[in-house]
């Protein structure tokens, strides 16, 4: 395996900044379209449900938390050394899949006025 030619820390930061996008991304804009549909279901039908919305996005992450906690290890099952890093090679790939998905899922997201 051959490693990338550049300095250590380059890629420490690098890595930094790739990851600052999509954690940003999926911080916000989950908050954001939860309070835009809070304030739909007020407008609509009068009532105040923004207790419920928030406790189902809670009880959401949690669940992917915990099916991340299953996944990645599960991974690094397969290599996690330098002389056998298909594991940690494999997590980036799922990252990016999992980035991907959450990316589509967003994107196919319609604000109403």
């Amino acid at each position: 395996m051959k490693s990338i030619p550049a300095p250590k820390e380059w890629l420490l930061y690098g890595l930094g900044i790739a990851a600052a996008f999509p954690l940003a991304i999926f911080g916000i804009l989950p908050n954001a379209i939860i309070g835009d549909e809070v304030e739909r279901e007020e407008r609509e039908n009068r009532r105040q449900m923004a207790g419920m919305f928030f406790g189902i996005s809670a009880f959401t992450m949690k669940v992917g938390i915990s099916i991340a906690n299953l996944i990645f290890p599960s991974l690094l099952l397969f290599g996690k050394s330098t002389e056998n890093p298909a594991g940690v090679q494999l997590t980036a790939v799922a990252a990016i899949v999992f980035c991907l998905a959450g990316w589509r899922t967003f994107h196919r997201y319609r604000e109403l006025a």
